[in-house]
């Protein structure tokens, strides 16, 4: 909102400034916010958006050469007024801005949209920085903060009004049409190839200490002269160069947001590329960006195809042809002329954008009510694939419950794990009464000891170097080492839950003593000796129901600590929360619900615990597990060169032990060993109101908590069928169990 106003501000100062590096590099550039220039926006404090008392007040921004000027005007509610004393009395000095839409290109900021000045300490930033609030990467070279960030400069401000400096006021008048008049005649044609080709979407960057690389040059026909438009960009003065970098900011943010296909390609570009009227006289045609050569361009153009050139034709309008040594039907080659803008569609556009807001909103207009503006061929124009993301999208297991583990067990700087249990349930352990002139017996403990001693788990991975220089799309080194620790954390957390699953012989089989007092490795809960993990057996054919109920009987066993933690699978979570009560509602409407129904913390779905059909869940509060590692045996990295191989080597070990160290401190709920069967769902003839109810081997089916026989059934009301499986079988996991047939009246 652009916003005049007669009251002279209560202080004024720069919000930011341009051409400052930031302490972690990044610049921002002339012109990055050069449309909201006489904008009004809210003056906050320290960037707090929690309570509208936050909001001081409003500010008016000012583009000037040097970065963005404000005038600051406080409000009338007490927090404004106690904020105003403070600047009075010089205890708050600073200001930054709070900025969302950046555009960057190669570390600098060339467009963004401010959305508030805030008050700061000064302690908080002495140097201009940048704090990304969200940071996404585009395709093209550049780096787009789609979220917000807030910009620190660094600056002090003062409580000078901003009508008292005449010069800043001389530079705030001028509108950005004046700036673009005062540009020579190479400088325009310059700035309108730039926004051209900006607006195309086509800008491309090419590495700025590449050497060798031709000039991108501008041809006039008629004049038989060449304008080099690196040398003309060198000679734009820091207010003509920041207005370029305004035009060029809206228009890269135009061509990257706006992917709907307003520019719409016309079948006359050709024909229509020669009739401009006279006052086109400076159009011209795509370049590239305003400190960047185009010559990417040709690198990354298809085989076979010469450097593109931007070129005046007969009229002197610029326009770009591209020479592809693609043949036509006659057998020669074809030349593509591509429309570009001219001096006139530039003001239109600048008037578009005064009207607008932005230069973006100007752009989307002005490319709807000229349709035949646009690129012929722009495909020609277009980088190689790349992968959507810097790293590959990961086929894996769910692992939110590794950090669960891993964060819950107790950590020993010692690895071999010793506990010695004292068993005070035998009956010589009891207090005794005395009698008068006996012999008072002896009490006698029985003291139980168990030790673990560490095992080593390692990941290793190599590469070839060949692979290591050709793979570009991602930092492969840096993926390949998370991937190892990412896999390490996962067996280590499946070790020490359920054990890693592989047979006792087999060669990569981390060590579980299973179930013995004594032992290498580390032992796992599911596993573990009756004395420390109480096993709770159920049927095969158990119910959800009944097992919500068997479990929760069975918590009066668990001696552990505090309350634990109940980790299933994820189907067998999923059948209990769709428990439903006659009526049809659900027993259980969340998981905190049922986990407090069988006196749990919280349930954790893991799933590698599916692997095993007899294992329904286990009870247990991590805080019980100990895991040992000798200083030295952490997780440690090594990596190697492999010279005659020409291979990179990583290796990731650890040697750890673990155990439970307390009695009865985890309770393992198991099923029989069954046979899994799938119900199979009954028909239903709705003409005759017939229910035929299968017949399947391991499956009965029961109407009202009757078992009916196979066969056909004529029903006269709504009916609800469910199955459930006879003895020695179970339902496979997440089937469907349960049905509903409608009564249809004659």
């Amino acid at each position: 909102m652009t916003v005049a106003t007669s009251r002279k501000p209560d202080f004024t100062g720069y919000a930011t400034r341009f051409d400052r590096e930031c302490s972690d590099g990044r610049t921002i550039k002339h012109g990055a916010f050069l449309h909201q220039d006489q904008q009004q926006v809210q003056l906050v404090w320290q960037h707090q958006h929690d309570n509208p008392e936050n909001v001081l007040g409003h500010a008016i921004l000012h583009q000037r050469p040097d970065g963005i000027y404000t005038e600051a005007f406080f409000n009338d509610t007490d927090r404004a007024k106690h904020a105003h004393q403070l600047v009075i009395h010089g205890d708050v000095k600073a200001l930054s801005i709070y900025a969302n839409k950046l555009k960057q290109v190669r570390g600098d900021v060339v467009h963004g949209n401010i959305i508030e000045v805030s008050l700061v300490y000064k302690g908080a930033n002495p140097d201009a920085f940048i704090e990304d609030v969200n940071l996404r990467h585009s395709a093209d070279g550049s780096d787009t903060m789609i979220g917000e960030a807030i910009i620190y400069s660094g600056e002090e401000f003062d409580l000078s009004h901003a009508d008292d400096d005449d010069a800043a006021a001389d530079s705030d008048d001028k509108t950005v049409e004046d700036i673009v008049k005062s540009m020579n005649e190479e400088q325009k044609t310059v700035l309108y190839a730039l926004i051209s080709q900006a607006a195309s979407g086509s800008v491309r960057h090419n590495d700025e200490d590449e050497a060798g690389d031709d000039p991108v040059v501008l041809h006039n026909d008629e004049t038989d002269e060449e304008i080099d438009v690196d040398e003309v960009l060198n000679s734009f003065t820091s207010e003509q160069l920041e207005v370029v970098h305004g035009l060029i900011g809206e228009a890269l943010e135009s061509a990257n947001e706006s992917s709907d296909g307003t520019a719409e390609h016309s079948d006359d570009a050709d024909d229509d590329s020669n009739d401009d009227d006279s006052d086109n006289s400076d159009d011209s045609q795509d370049s590239d960006d305003a400190d960047q050569s185009s010559d990417e361009n040709d690198a990354d153009a298809p085989s076979g195809t010469e450097p593109e050139k931007l070129q005046h034709n007969q009229e002197g309008s610029a326009n770009m042809k591209y020479s592809a040594f693609e043949n036509n039907a006659d057998g020669g080659s074809s030349t593509v002329v591509r429309k570009t803008l001219s001096h006139a569609d530039v003001v239109e556009i600048n008037q578009l954008a005064r009207e607008k807001g932005s230069f973006k909103k100007a752009f989307e207009s002005f490319t709807l009510e000229h349709a035949d503006y646009g690129i012929e061929n722009i495909d020609v124009l277009f980088p190689d694939a790349r992968v959507s993301s810097q790293q590959p999208e990961l086929i894996s297991r769910q692992t939110e419950w590794v950090s669960k583990v891993l964060g819950a067990t107790k950590h020993s700087p010692f690895a071999k794990v010793k506990t010695i249990l004292a068993d005070l349930t035998a009956e010589e352990a009891r207090a005794k009464g005395y009698t008068k002139g006996s012999l008072k017996k002896d009490e006698v403990v029985v003291l139980l000891q168990r030790s673990t001693s560490p095992a080593t788990i390692y990941k290793k991975q190599k590469l070839d170097r060949d692979d290591v220089i050709d793979i570009t799309d991602i930092d492969i080194i840096s993926w390949l080492k998370w991937e190892i620790r990412f896999m390490l954390n996962e067996e280590i957390a499946r070790a020490v839950l359920i054990g890693d699953g592989r047979a006792v012989g087999h060669a990569d089989k981390i060590k579980d003593p299973q179930g013995q007092t004594d032992g290498i490795g580390i032992r796992s809960v599911a596993n573990d000796h009756e004395l420390y993990a109480h096993k709770v057996q159920l049927a095969a054919n158990v119910a959800p129901d009944v097992m919500i109920d068997e479990i929760t009987r069975a918590r009066t066993n668990y001696r552990g600590a505090g309350s634990p933690t109940f980790y299933t699978t994820d189907a067998v979570l999923t059948e209990m929360l769709l428990l439903k009560d006659k009526m049809g509602r659900r027993l259980y409407e969340t998981e905190a619900s049922l986990a407090a129904a069988i006196r749990v913390k919280e349930i954790v779905p893991v799933e590698p615990m599916g692997e095993d059909a007899t294992l329904i869940g286990i009870i247990v509060n991590l805080i019980d597990y100990t895991i040992g590692t000798n200083k030295g045996g952490e997780i440690t990295s090594f990596e190697d060169f492999d010279i005659d191989f020409n291979q990179y080597k990583y290796l990731m070990e650890t040697r750890m032990s673990g155990a439970l160290t307390k009695p009865k401190s985890a309770l393992v709920i198991r099923r029989d060993q069954g046979t899994e069967v799938v119900a199979t769902a009954p028909t239903f003839n709705t003409s005759t109101n017939t229910l035929t109810i299968p017949s399947k081997t391991g499956v009965e089916y029961l109407i009202d908590g009757s078992v009916v026989p196979a066969g056909d059934i004529v029903i006269t009301e709504n009916t609800d069928v469910s199955a459930e499986p006879t003895t020695g079988y179970y339902l496979a996991p997440l089937s469907t169990r349960n049905w509903t047939f409608s009564y249809t009246a004659p």
